[in-house]
């Protein structure tokens, strides 16, 4: 299993926000923001804040994905 940030980058879109408003808003550290990036994982407190930031749902931000297909 796989998590996939492509929700969050569609909801930002929808919102009209870019990476770095959300990066500022949030005070994402270098670190994090790299990982979220590159479609590591990051904490849950990180997406509890982006959550709360954007104002959505956790499946507005990641999905699991099965890399087996």
């Amino acid at each position: 299993m796989k998590i996939s940030y492509t929700p969050l980058w569609h909801t930002l879109e929808d919102k009209n926000i870019t990476r770095t408003m959300l990066r500022k808003g949030i005070e994402l550290n270098n670190m994090t923001y790299a990982r979220l990036n590159k479609g590591e994982h990051i904490s849950l407190e990180n997406i509890a804040k982006i959550c709360e930031f954007l104002d959505c749902k956790v499946e507005n931000v990641i999905k699991v994905v099965d890399e087996n297909g």
